[in-house]
């Protein structure tokens, strides 16, 4: 097992017991807890948000998407991390995200993320020109892209 999935396995095995506290001690994990997870996305602590952010990712909650697609610019590194392995475990995409590079290496990818988003969000809501578009770097259907398989370091 390489050096990345062993940081990754870390990462979701301790997100799994902390998710799995939560629900014990929340509750039944309902929407409102989803609604209140995603809200804790945003939180001033990094504690929290990676707490909301595993959560997210465990959920595969594709509404979460934008909210976790902005914490792939959060000043703390290891939100960025849980940023970028909550969207891969919800989407199956990366966009050559990689969270330890500077933000001006990162920005290209970040801007894949947001295009992703909306085009995303426009094919859920039934707007007009909604989920068949092109998204830059990749689909929109999950399919894979130019840059998908960036490394964690």
């Amino acid at each position: 097992m390489g050096r990345r999935d062993q940081w990754i396995q870390r990462g979701w095995t301790c997100g799994a017991a902390v998710c799995l506290w939560l629900v014990v001690a929340g509750g039944c994990g309902g929407s409102a807890e989803k609604r209140t997870s995603r809200a804790s996305i945003q939180s001033e602590s990094a504690s929290e948000r990676i707490l909301a952010i595993r959560a997210a990712g465990e959920a595969r909650d594709r509404k979460a998407v934008p909210l976790l697609v902005d914490r792939l610019e959060d000043e703390d590194d290891a939100v960025r991390f849980f940023a970028i392995l909550a969207l891969e475990k919800t989407t199956g995409e990366r966009f050559g995200y990689d969270y330890a590079r500077p933000a001006n290496e990162r920005a290209r990818s970040v801007e894949r993320w947001r295009a992703y988003a909306r085009e995303a969000g426009r094919g859920a809501t039934g707007k007009a020109g909604g989920g068949g578009g092109s998204v830059p770097g990749g689909s929109a259907t999950g399919e894979p892209s130019e840059g998908h398989g960036g490394e964690i370091r």
